[in-house]
């Protein structure tokens, strides 16, 4: 799949259908982006002590190729504290390759300020190329010495079975604190040790009495804390003192792809009176039994598998007939088995008592399938050939991607097919024993103690029984047998009221003190040559970022080689193959990876785009990586695509130097690109061995050379502009008469940019389709508001409403439009108000306003068909709505309107009656009854108002049809009246002063549509026909029109027509002729919904358009380009100035633009102030935060890549400005003036350009 020309930047959907009908999504990016040469990696130190009195960071940058970089290191450490304690140290060095950076605590006020955490970013910048990439981490502070972690307990004491507990005492970086000196106190028994060499303290119990365990570390030092831990014992209790104990292996049990394993279980017994036994064996995961046995054992007594060093008390006598030993037992764990199994094992004694034990195994984490991909070579020069090796499970199905190493770095989000990802599923599958327990010890207490009458009293009981250990592995018992054993105990409170039911809201900590609890036990487990540079002349130009990216059927022996050509990119490549066979399941390899190197190249340090006409410094870096120093001719080779700047001492383009060995160096050229588009740089560099540099190897006939030919884009100077044609054209309106099909020009105007001008013509089967492609970025302005967010959010419910009443729908469509409904709403509620209504900027305006609440209102009503929507907040949103209804019926305006024509505003007088019709819209169509009182009300204010307005007219229309009001097709009437029609189509013009009001004139006739339908589709069909035609010429070439609400409108009008005359089966072929370019669309029921594109190869053109076939097509042309100049505008009035600002390093420069409004009517609607930023600067988002402080007029703002919009509330003849500091990123000369646009956002032609310049980099104002 290739994404056309300029494809929309964003976050796009690739969906998949099975032949089952089964659908699947993913997402990927389209975003501007300079791929990173080299990784910065800071490694803090393992842990800092308060009492450190220093402490150091490691930083490291490699190239993705593995060597070192060289360049200047700077070093940013923060001690992550506010106001008066907050400390920030600024380090720097040189760097090539790592360097440890020291750091005193003083500096950063350790003690005095009580310092928790250390914070430090890493800069390098590249030696040559300035380059900038950075990394970051942080280190806490640790107050405590050591701590202690559990790594095995059992789960319970069993009688005459001794407890083990095993506590590894560790330092801050988990490594063993060697040598600590502990305090241990258990069993009414306290003695001192120092931790061993593994660090892990064993304690091993008999005493039945023992109720917990403790130890201590204690510190010397006044700024550090003592570690405490605490282990409570949790007791088993048999009637018969039998018991089992499942002695689990330390650490994770090894498995490995594709093999299941055999483990043998060390299980100890206490027997009293039974020598032989059957013991049922079961293995729980992921909610499944994997595992179940029953075989007969012999309890016959022997020696307990405990070092006796380790035991902490005495042990007592065993009881009359009471033997105790260990049995092995085998147990087969399936993979599927992975991450984590638990075992349960019980047998039935002759008296009924049922003895049981369960354990929970850690398992590595593996797959049935077993996948692994491995390459001939570690390292291979670019155009070599090299073999990848895929394995797997016969006749797999496998995906294989391998990608540059630069991809990954700069795309940091985890990998969604890690074995960790996967595994992170399985969770839902484990087993919670507190959702279904059947373990209920004051009922069962009750019965065996209490009586019913007695409700002054607590039950309870210290111990555990069979049915624990069932109730732990996630199984239910239904048996007559005793799996309760266990005693009870019951204390009557005194004093203390109870309600009915007589349970006590608190509970007693039986053991005294204060009982802490420990996570699960964590296990330990059981168990290049370099090539020679390259000679040849062949340039190098395949630089992919995904080099391969393929499906592989294996064969019959699992096994797939492929012979591959390295690209020319000098880099790591990762690779990874994800496998899926019918019976093994899924199958993830590791990564595996191979460089491609050579000991001699160059390569270019190059910005994403550049403006035709801006100098830019091309960086050529020139890498040695022999022994010997080089004497090296590097040119930039001449193009008629740019002009390389002349040198005052060499030929243009040509440099002669000496490269020391396992070095580089950089060589910079200055050239000016002269045409837009895709521009190649050729860059060769070779050995000189006649060159005049006092340098070279000891073999004067090394021979080394490497070409190199990167593409830069170049963008066009000017400001961007866009012109669509569009046609929608039914076969039965040409066959009939009442259509024609003319042809058109698509030409830009006069004195545009010079090469800029670029077209393309679409042809697509279905009026919405186009929109529905396109739901992120319907109108190309920012969506940062309430009432433009729901741009978003709207529109999907017509769509769907649509093709669910034609039965188009499909489940994927179906899922991406709920999908994009569900973070509308959740967007949404973020300018939700506590009263329940909603405002364009939430909380940050001083209420709710009616417009955008009726608008949310009506949407969200409609969304419930779809989405979950909370019902209580929407009565709420309603309730407030009906709130602002005055005694006449009218609705009066509270909040901001920011749209004017609402307001009645269109010919300079106010009137309630439009705002009222459109409340009057959003009640009833969000299902409220015509007949309430309010609607009633709200009706009598809309007919009674004379205004002949169209805006108005088309509201109260549709207001009055929803209403079924005698007085609608009067209205509707009145409206025709007032249209323009020609043969083809029918519209309104609407007038703002003495411009035309597009974005007023196409909500005018949606509304004039759902008036039609509303009313009586039939009779209206041919009308409404002609304005859905015109609507469909309004179109943009992203599928939606002006600005917000006549998208929307428009949009619904759409749906609601082709709902009601939906023209069925579609087999069409449209034939497009023009100037270099004759080709046929074929559009039918298969892909009506698919936007099918070609570019127009010769501009200016003229088209013409036949089609043959039954049903309808929409046809649009699309050409951009760039004017020189903006042009005039009386609406608004535009200043900007520049000026450098004092820094350290001559990077920072302020914009300070002002905008005003010059028409007499006094305010604008809501305005967008988008600059355009020099190439190479980025803002400081710090400025821009505070603007939104101090200047009240503007509520918010955006940045997209080198793009900053302003959303200002209201224009007036007061001027509002925003002023931000600029930081240059990348040094771009002769650079192009920066744009900034201000535009009506509801009346887009009221707009104003303006370009700026910056002052010289060179102008500096330094601040030490």
């Amino acid at each position: 799949m290739t994404l056309v020309d300029e494809p929309e930047q964003g976050t796009y959907k690739v969906f998949v259908k099975t032949a089952d009908n089964r659908t699947s999504n993913a997402e990927f990016k389209v975003e501007e982006y300079v791929l990173p040469r080299f990784e910065v990696v800071v490694t803090p130190p393992r842990y800092i002590f308060p009492t450190d009195t220093k402490f150091s960071f490691r930083v490291c940058a490699k190239y993705t190729f593995g060597e070192p970089v060289r360049g200047n290191l700077t070093l940013e450490v923060s001690n992550a504290q506010s106001r008066n304690c907050r400390v920030a140290v600024n380090k720097t060095d040189s760097i090539s390759g790592c360097r440890e950076v020291e750091v005193h605590s003083e500096e950063i006020r350790m003690i005095d300020c009580s310092v928790n955490t250390v914070q430090v970013k890493a800069i390098v910048s590249e030696e040559g190329t300035g380059v900038l990439l950075t990394d970051t981490s942080h280190v806490t502070v640790s107050r405590r010495a050591l701590t202690f972690h559990t790594v095995y307990e059992d789960d319970y004491m069993k009688p005459n079975l001794p407890y083990t507990l095993k506590v590894k005492a560790e330092l801050p970086d988990k490594t063993p604190a060697v040598g600590a000196a502990i305090e241990m106190c258990a069993a009414e028994r306290c003695s001192n040790l120092t931790v061993p060499q593994n660090g892990i303290i064993t304690a091993i119990l008999f005493s039945p009495t023992a109720k917990r365990f403790t130890m201590k570390a204690g510190s010397l030092r006044a700024v550090m804390e003592s570690t405490t831990f605490t282990n409570t014992i949790e007791h088993y209790y048999s009637p018969s003192n039998s018991s089992l104990l499942i002695h689990a292996p330390e650490g994770r049990l090894k498995c490995n792809p594709g093999v299941s394993y055999e483990h043998r279980l060390p299980v100890l017994f206490s027997s009293a009176g039974q020598t032989k036994v059957a013991i049922t064996v079961q293995v729980v995961a992921r909610k499944e039994i994997k595992y179940s046995s029953t075989k007969e054992y012999e309890l016959v007594g022997s020696e307990l598998p405990i070092n006796e060093e380790h035991v902490l008390d005495s042990r007592p006598p065993l009881p009359l007939h009471t033997t105790t030993g260990v049995i092995h037992i085998p147990l087969s764990l399936p993979l599927t088995a992975s991450p984590h199994a638990r075992v349960l094992i019980w047998y039935t004694r002759d008296d009924g008592e049922v003895v049981a034990d369960t354990k929970n195994l850690e398992v590595d984490k593996c797959l049935l399938n077993a996948v692994n991909i491995s390459w001939s070579e570690q390292k291979a020069q670019p155009k070599q050939k090299a073999v990848l090796k895929l394995t797997s499970a016969p006749k797999s199905i496998c995906s294989l991607g391998v990608v540059d190493k630069s991809v990954e770095l700069l795309n940091q989000q985890s990998d969604p097919f890690s074995i960790e990802a996967l595994f992170s599923h399985i969770q839902y599958y484990q087993i919670s024993i507190w959702s279904r327990a059947q373990v209920d010890d004051y009922n069962y207490c009750r019965n065996q103690l209490g009586s019913r009458e007695e409700t002054s009293a607590e039950y309870y009981t210290n111990y555990v029984d069979a049915l624990k250990m069932f109730d732990k592995s996630g199984l239910f018992i239904f048996s007559n047998l005793k799996v309760e054993t266990r005693p009870c105990e019951k204390s009557v409170i005194n004093r203390v009221h109870y309600g009915s039911g007589g349970v006590s809201s608190f509970s007693q900590n039986r053991f005294g003190g204060e009982v802490m609890k420990f996570a699960a036990p964590q296990y330990d487990s059981l168990d290049e040559s370099s090539p020679a540079g390259t000679t040849g002349d062949s340039p190098r130009t395949y630089f992919p970022e995904t080099w391969l990216w393929d499906l592989f059927v294996l064969p019959s022996d699992g096994i797939s080689s492929k012979e591959v050509t390295m690209p020319d990119t000098i880099t790591q490549w990762v690779g990874k193959a994800v496998c899926v066979h019918p019976q093994e399941g899924l199958g993830v390899s590791q990564k595996s990876n191979i460089t491609a190197f050579t000991s001699f190249f160059v390569d270019l340090t190059l910005p994403p785009s550049i403006k035709r006409g801006e100098t830019l410094p091309v960086k050529i870096s020139i890498f040695n990586y022999l022994e010997d120093p080089l004497p090296i001719s590097v040119t930039l080779l001449n193009s008629f695509k740019y002009e390389i700047l002349t040198s005052d001492t060499e030929a243009p383009g040509h440099h002669t130097t000496c490269v020391n060995a396992q070095s580089k160096i950089v060589h910079t050229v200055k050239i000016k690109p002269s045409v837009i588009g895709s521009v190649n740089i050729t860059v060769a560099a070779k050995v000189d061995h006649q060159s005049t540099q006092t340098c070279g190897p000891r073999d004067s006939t090394v021979s080394k050379s490497d070409t190199l030919i990167r593409a830069i884009d170049v963008e066009a100077e000017g400001f961007p502009r866009e012109n669509a044609w569009t046609k929608y054209v039914c076969a039965r309106d040409i066959k009939a008469g009442t259509d024609s099909l003319e042809s058109w020009e698509v030409v830009a105007p006069p004195a545009i940019v010079e090469g800029s001008e670029r077209g393309w013509i679409t042809a697509v089967g279905d009026l919405l389709s186009l929109s529905l492609e396109n739901l992120d970025s319907l109108i190309r302005m920012p969506s940062g508001c309430g009432e433009q967010n729901m741009l978003k959010f709207a529109p999907n419910i017509f769509i769907l409403q649509y093709l669910k009443a034609t039965k188009q729908d499909n489940p994927e469509v179906t899922k991406k439009l709920a999908d994009y409904m569900n973070t509308g709403y959740q967007r949404q509620l973020l300018y939700r108000r506590n009263d329940g209504s909603f405002s364009a900027f939430g909380k940050a305006d001083d209420s709710g306003s009616t417009w955008l609440t009726a608008f949310v209102l009506k949407s969200f009503a409609q969304a419930k068909s779809f989405i979950l929507i909370d019902e209580e907040s929407l009565t709420k949103t309603q309730s407030w709505l009906l709130g602002s209804q005055n005694s006449t019926g009218c609705f009066y305006s509270i909040g901001k309107v920011f749209n004017k024509g609402m307001k009645g505003g269109i010919d300079g007088q106010s009137s309630p009656v439009p705002l009222t019709a459109y409340v009057m819209i959003a009640l009833l169509e969000a299902g409220l009854d015509p007949n309430v009182e309010a609607v009633s009300s709200a009706t009598t204010c809309v007919t009674d108002d004379l205004s002949q307005d169209p805006y108005t007219l088309a509201l109260r229309a549709y207001a009055l049809a929803l209403a079924q009001h005698p007085k609608t097709q009067e209205v509707l009437q009145q409206l025709t009246d007032e249209a323009k029609e020609t043969k083809n189509d029918m519209h309104w013009e609407i007038w703002s002063g003495n411009t035309k009001n597009a974005a007023l004139s196409v909500e005018t006739a949606g509304y004039a549509v759902l008036a039609m339908m509303a009313s009586d589709s039939r009779l209206y069909e041919q009308k409404a026909r002609k304005v859905i035609k015109w609507i469909s010429t309004q179109r943009n070439g992203r599928g939606g029109f002006y600005s917000t609400q006549d998208t929307v409108v428009a949009l619904q009008a759409l749906s609601s027509y082709e709902t009601r005359f939906y023209e069925g089966d579609l087999n069409m072929v449209a034939t497009v002729n023009a100037s270099g370019f004759d080709y046929s669309f074929t559009v039918d029921e298969s892909n009506k919904f698919l936007t099918q594109l070609m570019p127009l190869p010769d501009l200016p053109t003229r088209i013409s358009l036949n089609i043959v076939g039954q049903g309808c097509v929409m046809v649009q042309s699309v050409i951009r380009y760039n004017v020189p100049e903006p042009e005039a505008s009386d609406a608004f009035k535009l200043t900007v100035n520049t000026h450098t600002e004092p820094d350290k390093n001559c990077i920072t420069k302020r914009i300070k633009a002002c905008a005003t409004y010059l028409l007499p009517d006094g305010k604008s609607n809501m305005a967008v102030m988008e600059v355009k930023l020099v190439s190479g600067y980025v803002p400081e988002k710090l400025d821009l935060k505070q603007i939104t402080r101090d200047v009240t007029a503007i509520k918010k703002y955006e940045v997209d890549g080198s793009k900053v919009a302003f959303y200002i509330d209201e224009l007036t003849p007061t001027e509002v400005c925003a002023s931000f500091r600029i930081l240059r990123e990348v040094d771009v000369e002769h650079t192009k003036p920066g744009t900034i646009v201000l535009y009506d956002y509801y009346q887009p032609e009221f707009s104003v350009d303006e370009t700026y310049r910056l002052p010289l980099p060179t102008d500096c104002i330094y601040a030490w």
